[in-house]
Formats: C-alpha cells, structure tokens, sequence
C-alpha cells in the first residue's frame, strides 16, 4: 500500500488543514465506536472531484469541494456542517468589519430558522471573508448561539465557534484551559432495540478538572436522527466545549449558501445555494478530522500516483 502512493509536500486545503488540527484536542469517537456509532455528520463526498485523501486511522476521507477558489480552506457554514478545527496559531490581524446585509432567500419549511453569516479570517488572503448564513431546521430542543471574533493576545482575534445547545448552556462555563485526554476505548454490549444508537463516551469538565461520562444506548427523540458526539474545539490557547446532541442528516439540515469573497461590509448579498451533496462532504470532513484528534491522531494527507487527481 505504502508503493502505491506518496505524501503531498505542497501546501493543499487538506495539508493546510491537517496542519491546523495537529496541536488541537477536538473531542471525536473511540475507534472502537466506529462501525455502530450513529453519526449525523458522515455523508457521501461529491463524485465529481477526486481530491487527496486524508487517513483518519484506518480510514480515508477525501476533503470536501472547495466553495471558495481563493481560499479552499474555507468551508461552509458552522451551523450546518460543524465548527472548523483551527489551531492556536490561527489568529486575525484585524478585528471583523461591520456585518453584511443578507437579503435572506424564501424559507422552504415552517420550522426552518435563518441562522445569519459570520466573517472569517483567510490567511492566503489577509483579509476577512463572508460566510454565507443558512436556513436551518434545528436539532431538537437545541439553540444557536453564534460564534465571534474576540481579542486574544494583543493585536490579535481569536474565533470563539458557535454551537448548539440547550437553553441552559453557559458559553463561559464550558471553557477549559487545558487539552481534555485522549479518548477511552469502550467496550458495549448489544443493541437493546433496533431504534437505539450508541453515544460515546466524552470527558466534561467540571471544576477545573476532566471527568469521565461513560457511553450508553440512546433512543434518538425523532426517527432518522443520529448523534453528533461532544467535542473540544480550540480557540487561541483555550478549548470550548461542544455538548453532544441528535440532529439530522447533513442533508436534511436545511440550505446552506456558498461564501462571498466581493462582498463588502454593510452592502447587501444575494445567498447563493449549494448543492446537498457539497454540504454533506464538508460536514463528513469536519467530522472526521474531530474522531481523529479525539484519538490521539493526526490525519495523514495521501496521493494516488495513478489516480489522476488534481489540487482542489
């Protein structure tokens, strides 16, 4: 196998990415959950694009389609496909400009809600880039509270990701300023019903301390659900925890509109939407690279020599 394919050494979205997740702790499933977990966040990539791969474990993910052609790093929104594994060298050099006037595309479904976009930083282009806000049918009992860009060190912004959550959820409580463990490996026993999933165990932090939640066998509160593991995403030198929660297929989460290199703060955007199948590769990738730093991993970044793939 080793033969067959060589390391990428340019600098590719995955490459870039893969860098970025090397020194965070994102907190993903055990690899022994792998094969039964139910994971709302896995979806089939685009046929159409034959990117590298990156290995997580044993598997190999291909990166989603780049939305972006200046930046391929950018992916779409976090509401929607999940909070972007950035490093603690991934920082602004500005604060964010005034926000852009979404002129918000018709709703397709009565329980959508319109989850509005949010600048972010390119680093190939120095500058602030608008991600396109998305309407989306919510998980269950679950609130959005958005992201934003607040002063790390000195001259320096940090992304503080969005998340959903209970109404109860306290952002500033569910800051730790340590990397949570590696993951335990669970051992389970069977299926108590054919409607149960398997929800993996996490560490909370309590008191300035890790602490061990065992998994369990869960009923998803609707049918086709399935759940999306906790996980630690890294802003600055500082971890925020992301609770667990059922939600639906990336698919199913609602529209999701591409991001806007042009558009200028407090001018008016068009949304312009992106196909299922693009949304569902970035929210697979995402996913992906959280299971593998949960683990203790680094994703790998792999080449076909025969496989005629090209840079996103």
């Amino acid at each position: 196998m080793r033969s067959k394919r060589t390391v990428r050494r340019g600098r590719t979205w995955a490459e870039l990415r893969a860098a970025a997740v090397a020194p965070l702790c994102v907190l993903g499933v055990a690899s022994c959950h792998a094969t039964q977990a139910t994971t709302t966040d896995e979806a089939a990539a685009p046929q159409e694009v034959t990117p590298p791969t990156v290995r997580v474990g044993a598997v190999e993910v291909e990166p989603p389609t780049p939305v972006v052609a200046e930046d391929p790093q950018i992916l779409l929104h976090e509401a929607v496909v999940g909070s972007v594994p950035v490093g603690p060298d991934f920082f602004a050099d500005t604060a964010p400009p005034a926000l852009v006037v979404e002129d918000t595309p018709a709703r397709l479904a009565p329980e959508q809600v319109w989850v509005p976009g949010y600048w972010w930083w390119s680093r190939p282009l120095a500058r602030y880039i608008w991600v396109t806000g998305a309407w989306r049918n919510p998980p269950p009992d679950q609130v959005w509270s958005p992201g934003s860009w607040v002063v790390g060190d000195p001259g320096r912004y940090v992304w503080s990701p969005g998340v959903w959550a209970p109404r109860d959820f306290v952002r500033d409580a569910a800051v730790a300023d340590s990397a949570p463990p590696v993951l335990r490996v669970e051992a389970f026993g069977a299926r108590p019903d054919p409607s149960f999933a398997w929800t993996p165990g996490y560490y909370a932090h309590r008191e300035g301390a890790y602490v061990w939640v065992p998994g369990s066998w869960s009923r998803p509160p609707l049918p086709g659900l399935g759940w999306v593991e906790p996980r630690y995403v890294g802003f600055g030198k500082r971890f925020f925890f992301q609770p667990g929660r059922w939600d639906f297929a990336p698919a199913l989460r609602g529209t999701a509109y591409a991001p806007d290199v042009k558009v200028h703060a407090g001018a008016h955007l068009t949304p312009t939407p992106v196909p299922a199948a693009v949304v569902g590769a970035h929210a697979r990738f995402v996913s992906a690279l959280a299971r593998s730093v949960g683990q203790g991993l680094a994703p790998r970044v792999v080449q076909a020599r025969d496989s005629g793939a090209r840079r996103p």
